[in-house]
């Protein structure tokens, strides 16, 4: 991967998106990050190619970058909520892949929420983007809440913000074609709580 700098600038020494103005945390991600970031995606790529996990994205020629974007943005998630990046990420190999869940947060020891990371690949440029969840996924998937992310071939990425799944169908809407090629939920990045206040005391996948 290389290492250009997003389109950024400082203000009062926090790196800065010009023009964006709600509470994203910039995040960065060092060799030793992008290490682990190709090391899991080509697990996940080659589990699905072999027929390990059933693979939607088969016959896509960009099935692989499709993998990274998705374990960056996990990858970025755990350097922003300050927990070990392996105890983020799922390393398990199972007949459905992810379940639409990719984090996992227990608040004592019977709550706990789940949690679709959902990450664009862009430069951060004009406006940020908005978060998309495909909409029978959003209404009727396992996911209790939604992270947006934004990861680009450079060492930066960035955590737009949190929502919960209640949320974003009391105050989110439905777009679909021609704008998208499906009928999503959608919010707008404005709309999300920053990173900072998802309770991320207690996190992983093995307990």
């Amino acid at each position: 991967m290389s290492t250009q700098r997003p389109a950024t600038e400082t203000r009062n020494d926090k790196p800065s998106v010009p023009g964006w103005t709600h509470d994203y945390e910039l995040v960065h991600l060092d060799g030793d990050a992008w290490e682990i970031i190709d090391l899991v995606a080509a697990a996940r790529s080659t589990s699905y190619e072999e027929d390990e996990t059933t693979d939607v994205l088969l016959g896509d020629p960009d099935t692989e970058q499709k993998h990274v974007t998705g374990v960056a943005g996990e990858v970025a998630t755990g350097l922003a909520l300050d927990i070990p990046v392996l105890e983020t990420l799922d390393l398990t190999v199972s007949a459905k892949g992810d379940d639409g869940v990719d984090l996992v947060v227990r608040d004592g020891p019977w709550n706990q929420t789940s949690i679709d990371i959902k990450t664009y690949w862009g430069t951060p440029t004009g406006s940020p983007p908005q978060l998309l969840v495909e909409r029978e996924k959003a209404e009727e998937g396992p996911a209790d809440a939604y992270i947006k992310c934004q990861v680009w071939d450079s060492e930066w990425a960035i955590v737009h913000g949190w929502t919960t799944q209640e949320r974003l169908l009391n105050e989110g809407w439905v777009e679909g074609p021609p704008q998208w090629n499906r009928e999503n939920w959608t919010m707008t990045a404005e709309m999300l709580d920053p990173i900072e206040e998802l309770d991320a005391s207690d996190v992983g996948w093995q307990w």
